[in-house]
């Protein structure tokens, strides 16, 4: 990043909301502070003050830049095949980012991402689910989603384990869990019928 002196406070050229928010994924959310991201981009902590009110306010941004660098399903007319790619990208993204749940989950999503999964629940209802079995689709997902996340560190790919009477816990893939969450729904929606 140019810098220019002014006495002792340097000016900055370049520095945007964005190009912060970039450095602060670069450098990751585990350990975000508004020091490292400046140390980063070769700028005053100060500087950043001028974009950024607080840490928070900056993971909200980051959180945004992620939700942008997701590949969101474009609708379709069978809903699990929309959940399926949904659940996939999403996981993705949760292993790639492991700090993005506590984020997430202490300060909420950011409205980039309340968006994406409103306009997600728009694609479940138009390919076929009903607005309650859709919410449920997307609430139950959430969860999938975030504990393969949180499981994410104990192994690769995600997984989650199950205890059997006969012998060691086994893998569950994602897949698996998401195939139960989809079957569920069908049944769901058979016995509404």
């Amino acid at each position: 990043m140019a810098t220019e002196s002014r006495g002792d406070r340097p000016w900055h050229r370049g520095l945007t909301r964005r190009s912060i928010a970039e450095a602060a994924l670069e450098g990751g959310l585990e350990q975000l502070t508004l020091a490292t991201v400046a140390e980063r981009l070769e700028v005053s902590h100060a500087a950043l003050y001028r974009h950024f009110t607080n840490r928070d306010d900056l993971v909200l941004a980051v959180m945004d830049l992620i939700a942008e660098q997701v590949e969101w399903p474009a609708p379709t007319d069978d809903w699990t095949h929309y959940l399926r790619r949904l659940g996939e990208q999403l996981v993705t993204s949760f292993v790639e980012h492991p700090a993005l749940v506590a984020e997430a989950r202490r300060l909420g999503p950011p409205p980039t991402i309340v968006a994406k999964i409103d306009q997600s629940f728009v694609a479940l209802c138009e390919a076929g689910l009903g607005e309650e079995d859709a919410a449920l689709a997307l609430t139950l997902l959430s969860a999938l989603v975030d504990w393969a996340a949180v499981s994410a560190p104990l192994s690769s790919p995600p997984i989650l384990e199950h205890v059997r009477s006969d012998g060691p816990p086994q893998p569950v893939a994602f897949d698996a869990q998401l195939d139960v969450l989809i079957a569920g729904l069908r049944v769901r929606i058979e016995r509404s019928e």
